[in-house]
């Protein structure tokens, strides 16, 4: 719930967050090979903080956004959507 209300606080509504336990049990075996499949749950674009997900989305072909500590992260989050819609 905090992920959903932080992003809604920036004007940014998420249909969906998925954590480890859901991902893990969905993907069973699979979810051990990669730590994150959005596309396993009809996402698509995922946002996180590290660059290790940003090379399994080039690997596994899902759109990512990587924020840091930038001040302007949503902008990057709302340029990505816009690019994709």
């Amino acid at each position: 719930m905090y992920i959903r209300c932080l992003f809604l606080s920036y004007g940014i509504w998420l249909d969906k967050v998925i954590n480890k336990t859901v991902h893990d049990r969905v993907l069973g075996k699979q979810g051990q090979e990669v730590s994150k499949l959005p596309g396993a749950f009809n996402i698509d674009l995922h946002v996180d903080d590290s660059s290790g997900v940003e090379m399994e989305g080039v690997k596994y072909n899902f759109a990512t956004v990587i924020i840091g500590e930038e001040e302007d992260w949503m902008e990057k989050v709302r340029e990505k959507l816009r690019i994709k819609n």
